[in-house]
């Protein structure tokens, strides 16, 4: 991360060391600017992959709210990752973008960025706020600009997910991993 503190916790079946390695990777050009983020990985039982980022509030997940209570995060990334039989998994395309993830640790780098990409916007106040409620692209009521145009916040997750998974292809393709 460029600013701010990490914690990263794993609750998954993957190495803790190779699952910490691959966070920092992917959260490398993330900047919250002195705040605390809390990176979790867990298992997931249905599909290959899932993940949320944004600001830690009542309406985030208990057990991350614990963690980044306990943790004195401000800010979150969760992934959930499936069984690596689960792997390589279909490329779709949003947006332009065409992804798919060959295994485990694709899928950890790319949802990781993109997650910690609205962990960013959150931090930025890229989204919208009504009596302490979020509201997101269909709100009626216009979202604060700051850093980020804040009518294409997906479509820049996206794009930051497509390139750290790209240049992470490239630095195992270079035996860099």
């Amino acid at each position: 991360m460029k600013g701010g503190r990490l914690k990263i916790v794993n609750e998954s079946r993957y190495p803790t060391d190779e699952v910490a390695a691959l966070v920092r990777y992917a959260l490398a050009d993330i900047d919250v600017k002195g705040a605390k983020l809390i990176a979790v990985v867990q298992n997931n039982r249905r599909r290959e992959y899932r993940g949320w980022g944004g600001k830690v509030t009542y309406e985030t997940n208990d057990h991350v709210r614990a963690l980044a209570r306990q943790h004195n995060a401000r800010y979150y990334a969760q992934v959930l990752l499936g069984k690596p039989g689960q792997f390589p998994t279909r490329p779709f395309t949003r947006n332009g973008i065409t992804i798919g993830f060959a295994d485990w640790q694709e899928a950890l780098v790319g949802v990781m960025a993109h997650e910690g990409m609205h962990a960013q916007h959150a931090y930025d106040g890229a989204y919208a706020s009504r009596n302490g409620t979020r509201r997101w692209m269909g709100s009626k009521r216009p979202m604060q600009r700051y850093r980020v145009g804040a009518n294409r916040v997906e479509h820049k997750c996206r794009a930051v997910e497509y390139h750290v998974l790209e240049r992470f292809r490239g630095s195992r393709a270079l035996g860099f991993d």
